[in-house]
């Protein structure tokens, strides 16, 4: 499967129309400081984080939703995010510093924020770190999936097993630019699939080498018409799914959001967190699910890692304040 490099390049993310955008953001790179705001993501390889916050050289940029590269621009890439929404109320232009001291809505800007480093770090060597280390999410992911499909179409236990194993198959599809799974990766997927839905090993490899050729989630959806053979799934597609899973996580953009992360690990692990940290997302079908992956194990190792890995990217400004907090799961 194609490495999906950021939310525009999923399926669900390619109907938007980018040429005035990117434009727009070039010409702010030239005439602005958009170049250098970056809030305090350091720049990996020859990629760096910056972020429109509402400059005066920002004003011919349209609104948009996902973060967005642009590469080899003057010997330089930019992954640029739009944090023009959570701006404080103030008529006058804020220095990095006091935007993000005075910032609104923390709880969607810190998702924003720290999507935009996870996406930094898929477009660099960190792939495969970023699998291992948010294998929970996977778990989530895989379990998501099933439990919105055998609601609508009434599947039972042992479909909605089989359902989660293709989910997990697919899940971990996305790390890797090969069609099917092999070796290690394949390994990986099986590990956790057993560990998830308590399916023997050998029916696990069994349902595994069964599946075809993944590159899309369109694919995802024709292996699970094929692998639980129920006449009540003939019509299931993409377009079904995204009505199915689209209600269940809320917050400004979510159904975008939502859309791009079934194709796009980053996204989705900065989802996970965030729903799993926020008593915002409390009453949420996607927390309940997180809630429920995390007492069978992985939880409490997740959020370690995604701590971690936060400070190790953003360096804080010297306001203790200006930190982005990371909670634990909510009682």
């Amino acid at each position: 499967m194609p490495l999906f490099k950021t939310s525009y390049d999923t399926t669900v993310g390619k109907i938007f129309d980018m040429k005035k955008l990117d434009l727009s953001l070039k010409e702010a790179l030239i005439t602005g400081s958009l170049g250098y705001r970056r809030l305090g993501v350091e720049k990996i390889d020859q990629c760096a984080a910056v972020f429109v916050i509402g400059g005066p050289d920002e004003n011919n940029i349209p609104p948009f939703i996902h973060p967005y590269l642009i590469q080899n621009y003057k010997g330089q890439n930019y992954l640029i995010s739009d944090l023009r929404l959570f701006r404080p109320n103030s008529r006058e232009f804020l220095t990095e510093r006091e935007f993000e001291l005075n910032v609104r809505n923390k709880t969607e800007y810190g998702l924003s924020k720290s999507r935009a480093v996870l996406n930094l770090l898929w477009l660099s060597d960190s792939v495969s770190s970023l699998r291992t280390r948010f294998s929970f999410a996977g778990s989530v992911f895989a379990t998501w999936l099933s439990q919105a499909i055998a609601r609508a179409y009434a599947l039972d236990f042992q479909e909605q097993m089989k359902v989660t194993a293709v989910g997990m198959y697919y899940y971990y599809s996305l790390f890797t630019t090969e069609t099917r799974l092999t070796d290690s990766a394949l390994e990986t997927a099986v590990i956790h699939t057993i560990k998830t839905t308590k399916i023997p090993a050998s029916e696990v490899y069994s349902l595994f080498e069964g599946l075809g050729e993944i590159k899309g989630i369109e694919d995802y959806c024709n292996e699970v018409k094929k692998v639980v053979e129920n006449v009540r799934l003939r019509d299931f597609n993409l377009a079904m799914l995204l009505t199915l899973v689209r209600n269940t996580w809320y917050g400004t953009n979510s159904k975008d959001l939502i859309s791009v992360a079934l194709e796009h690990p980053p996204t989705w692990i900065s989802i996970v967190y965030a729903t799993a940290t926020e008593r915002s997302y409390k009453s949420s079908m996607l927390y309940k699910i997180v809630e429920l992956q995390a007492k069978r194990g992985n939880g409490d190792e997740f959020l370690m890692n995604y701590k971690s890995l936060m400070k190790e990217t953003v360096v804080s400004f010297e306001d203790a304040d200006n930190e982005i907090v990371f909670k634990d799961f909510e009682d």
